[in-house]
């Protein structure tokens, strides 16, 4: 084989594997998207859930406990929940040097999400 054979099969495994990743990186890409897109319609999800103390389904129940209604509740959630995802998203999409600057707001989302969960539940440290 010369050296022009071994060229152009080199480049024919090399565009195989580049063709692998870039379906993977669309497929990634395209999820997140999705995610991000979706995030208007994930922040009124509090909206279906009744204004009730104590909310009864087929899979759970849920006592609101210190916040007087499920709805209040899951509001809470919400406001915490959706920039927690999309701080998280752009933490681990990030590839500048700075990215671990993104760590205090998402523990502060989280501690904040303890802290809503904790009223409801009563634990204690």
């Amino acid at each position: 084989m010369d050296n022009s054979q071994q060229k152009s099969i080199r480049q024919k495994l090399n565009y195989h594997q580049d063709k692998g990743v870039y379906k993977k990186n669309i497929l990634g890409g395209s999820i997140i998207a999705t995610i991000i897109a979706a995030t208007p319609l994930l922040f009124n999800l509090y909206q279906g859930v009744p204004d009730v103390e104590v909310w009864d389904t087929f899979l759970f129940t849920y006592k609101s406990g210190w916040y007087e209604s499920v709805a209040v509740s899951f509001w809470s959630l919400t406001t915490s929940i959706i920039p927690l995802m999309l701080l998280l998203i752009w933490f681990f999409t990030n590839k500048h040097w700075w990215y671990h600057a993104l760590l205090v707001p998402i523990a502060m989302y989280i501690y904040q999400i303890i802290e809503i969960l904790d009223g409801d539940m009563k634990f204690t440290d």
